[in-house]
């Protein structure tokens, strides 16, 4: 893996890191929108048990893709992959997939789940 491709599977480390360890609004940089979405559907709104299964990575010069397995017991409302359902009680096993693009310039991440 070259330098770059280090660099940036670095940032996004530190961005997830940011959203379900640190549940820190402020790793969701963009728009206002995306600061409010952060906000009231995604950072902090997980059940405690929480967990990521990584299945795999793929670096490139501008993008990074995360593929994982979520796990976590449906105990609250989960806007952003469950809306409108009520809490079940029930276990949960969710694909995921992150992209996450970098402008040629920065280091500033743009994520899309």
């Amino acid at each position: 893996m070259n330098s770059r491709a280090q660099d940036l599977s670095a940032i996004v480390d530190e961005h997830v890191a940011d959203e379900f360890v640190a549940k820190d609004v402020a790793g969701g940089v963009g728009a206002g929108g995306v600061a409010d979405f952060y906000d009231k559907c995604f950072i902090g709104h997980w059940p405690a048990d929480t967990t990521i299964i990584p299945v795999c990575r793929i670096v490139g010069a501008e993008r990074v893709v995360d593929k994982m397995i979520m796990s976590f017991t449906h105990e609250i409302p989960m806007p952003t992959f469950l809306p409108g359902v009520a809490p079940t009680g029930r276990a949960v096993l969710l694909p995921v997939v992150v992209m996450m693009g970098f402008d040629a310039d920065s280091e500033t991440p743009k994520v899309a789940y």
